[in-house]
């Protein structure tokens, strides 16, 4: 993998998880 490809993962999964969380509360 490549490091922008670890970062896009990163930031993918920290958004889907501050989404889940806003919609969970």
């Amino acid at each position: 993998m490549e490091l922008h490809d670890v970062w896009f993962v990163l930031i993918a999964v920290l958004w889907t998880g501050y989404f889940f969380l806003e919609g969970f509360d």
